[in-house]
């Protein structure tokens, strides 16, 4: 299967410089830009086929250039503007589109990170502790929480029936979705709704390891986009008018990685069962083997801002459902499946 774009940026937690940043602040810089480099290169063409005054072709000093002429600063001029328009957008981080359900999946590089809280964190909870050191192998993880559009189709494919409906609970994905739209993320489901999706998906729910991993890179921040609590960035308690947001809206409140509403919004599931963290070093890990609760991550449109920490943890039975928890989709080994998007595709 053909894949487009190259994998970059070796670092461990890619820098995302400003000029790039504001690439991505609004959805339609890519078609902004290209549209300024269309109109730059129709004035170079134009600067270089129009005829000279008529005086200076009577005096023999100018001329008029020919075709090929014409063609060759055409040429350079594309060449120069897709270096300045596809060059930093392809350096900056790969991405890769999930062609089953259309999640963009943004690439998490292998090495080690500090997970958990340190104990001088005044907001830090005892069941974040002790701060310890993980390993993990490259993984993929999603841009953006799974939204009402993508499990409505899930559902139109396989019938599935959450596990709210299951129940007979008044609130379900299907009560909230009209009110809340297709782009918001979807809540309403339990941990087996959301393994149910990202199998279907090709994918799996994220490793509580590679959820952490992903929200706060390797330099030990606390919230995604650094240090300092800053509610204006993650739609919490204090910012989201009782409500969950379209999925991606915040942009200025991005992981290192590139990953978005890891702070607020919904809740997310992992696929770990809930445990103590080991005193020491750990590879890959997975949780225990079985337990009583599952545990999600990232605060919730509900919650207050320092719930929203990175190493913030919940958790609850595996068919807990409420209209502040969500998922997000997580692969391996993503090639087989999609293709490779630049940057901001």
């Amino acid at each position: 299967m053909e894949e487009v774009g190259l994998r970059h940026d070796p670092a461990e937690t890619p820098q995302i410089p400003g000029g790039m940043m504001a690439g991505i602040a609004r959805r339609d810089q890519p078609a902004r830009s290209y549209n300024a480099f269309r109109a730059a290169c129709r004035r170079l063409m134009a600067v270089h086929s129009t005829p000279p005054p008529r005086d200076d072709r009577e005096r023999g000093t100018g001329r008029r250039p020919g075709p090929l002429r014409v063609r060759l600063w055409a040429l350079l001029a594309l060449v120069l503007g897709l270096a300045w328009l596809g060059v930093p957008r392809l350096l900056a981080r790969d991405e890769f589109l999930n062609r089953k359900d259309g999640s963009v999946l943004m690439r998490v590089p292998a090495g080690t990170f500090l997970m958990g809280s340190q104990d001088g964190d005044s907001d830090a909870l005892d069941e974040e502790k002790p701060a310890h050191e993980v390993h993990l192998d490259e993984y993929w993880i999603g841009r953006c929480e799974v939204t009402n559009e993508q499990f409505a189709r899930f559902v139109a494919e396989t019938g599935h029936r959450t596990t709210a409906e299951m129940e007979g609970l008044m609130a379900s994905w299907r009560t909230v979705k009209d009110r809340w739209g297709p782009q918001a993320p979807v809540v309403c489901v339990s941990w087996f709704d959301a393994r149910a999706y990202c199998e279907w998906a090709g994918g799996r729910l994220p490793t509580e390891a590679e959820w952490e991993k992903a929200a706060r890179g390797t330099d030990g921040r606390r919230y995604p986009w650094g240090n300092d609590r800053d509610p204006s960035l993650a739609w919490c308690e204090q910012t989201s008018g009782g409500r969950p947001h379209p999925v991606g809206d915040l942009v200025a409140g991005a992981s290192p990685y590139g990953c978005l509403d890891m702070a607020g919004n919904a809740w997310e599931w992992c696929s770990d069962w809930s445990a103590e963290y080991p005193p020491g070093p750990v590879r890959n890990p997975t949780g225990p083997g079985d337990g009583a609760y599952r545990v999600y991550r990232g605060g919730s449109w509900g919650m207050a801002a320092q719930y929203a920490r990175a190493a913030s943890r919940s958790d609850n039975i595996p068919g807990y459902c409420d209209v502040y928890l969500g998922f997000r989709l997580a692969r391996s080994l993503p090639q087989e499946a999609g293709r490779r998007l630049g940057y901001g595709s």
